[in-house]
């Protein structure tokens, strides 16, 4: 009976961690296509912040604070992307062992924690995208001349 109950409860912890593990193993994973996602992001905040700066300033109290807010966001894009080209320039990487890749558990724990950055950073720009959507403020991107 006894070993019954430990069976189960064993189980239900394997089972439990096996889940976790899944999840960090999917955002770990998922942080290359993110920082690729981060960075045309980033690309596209700078364009509408340079705009502004040849616009602006602009009368509508408002508009300013929200490039401000925007700019604010930009500079965090900016810092997660950096420290991340900086993680990686470090020689915490891959590891090579004949013919399989490993990564070393820092590299991992770093990609990690981008991934919470990157979530983090993301949210906060939605979060002033949307804002500026509820003051209906139009944004027309400067063309880009290719």
């Amino acid at each position: 009976m006894e070993n019954a109950i430990v069976s189960a409860v064993v189980k239900q912890v394997t089972n439990i961690v096996g889940d976790q593990i899944r999840k960090q193993v999917h955002s770990v994973r998922s942080v290359d296509k993110e920082i690729v996602k981060l960075s045309n992001d980033l690309n596209k905040v700078r364009e509408i912040l340079e705009d502004a700066e040849k616009k602006g300033p602009f009368e509508d109290k408002k508009v300013n604070e929200w490039l401000k807010k925007l700019e604010e966001t930009y500079c965090e894009m900016k810092l997660v992307l950096e420290e991340w080209d900086s993680a990686n320039t470090k020689g915490d990487g891959d590891h090579k062992h004949k013919g399989l890749s490993f990564s070393s558990p820092l590299h991992i724990k770093n990609k990690h924690d981008t991934a919470k950055k990157i979530k983090n950073v993301e949210a906060k720009l939605d979060a002033v995208l949307a804002e500026k959507n509820r003051y209906g403020f139009h944004i027309v991107a400067a063309a880009s001349t290719s």
